[in-house]
């Protein structure tokens, strides 16, 4: 967990039967709780360790934080601390909550990218703007000559002389429209 909520008035009015030495301790075993997941081994040798303690001082601590009642051995051989495992709970609680949030959002959206398939072909959609207009039968028509080996020569799209367009965007439209001719 890289984050967790610490109120200070909380922490402040349950420490302050504590000594200054002893709410060190204590916050740097909360902090590796926090760090480790609640997944802390009652070792003293390697809790000393991880906290950077002598092993001396972490032992007399950690028996006074335990007769605080500030420290708890677990059934399962792990130190845990008050409020580690609700806010622990807590914490994986709102990430399940955000992560099939998440997937749901997911979901729906691949489900409407499905969904989202155009109506009708490109090729049987009529080009209002163009002079050529072909209905649907006339395409057919296109396409069983081509199938039978008919296929003429078909007759290059009608270029208006008037144009409102820049020598740029002309060229564009052109390069377009050959595009269109060489993907048919």
């Amino acid at each position: 967990m890289k984050f967790y909520k610490r109120e200070p008035d909380n922490f402040a009015g349950g420490v302050g039967e504590l000594s200054l030495e002893q709410i060190g301790a204590y916050t740097l075993l909360i902090d590796l709780l926090y760090a480790r997941d609640g997944l802390v081994p009652d070792d003293d040798i390697k809790v000393s360790a991880m906290l950077h303690l002598d092993i001396r001082l972490w032992r007399r601590m950690k028996r006074e934080l335990i007769t605080a009642g500030k420290v708890h051995r677990t059934n399962e051989g792990l130190l845990t601390a008050n409020g580690v495992r609700c806010r622990l709970r807590s914490a994986r609680d709102l990430s399940e909550v955000a992560r099939k949030s998440a997937t749901h959002r997911w979901d729906l959206w691949r489900l409407a990218k499905k969904n989202n398939d155009p109506a009708m072909r490109e090729r049987n959609a009529i080009n209002s703007n163009s002079k050529n207009t072909s209905t649907n039968v006339e395409a057919e028509q296109k396409e069983v000559d081509e199938k039978s080996g008919e296929n003429l020569k078909a007759p290059e799209p009608v270029s208006t002389t008037k144009s409102i367009a820049s020598g740029e965007l002309e060229a564009v439209i052109r390069r377009k429209q050959q595009f269109n001719k060489d993907w048919r």
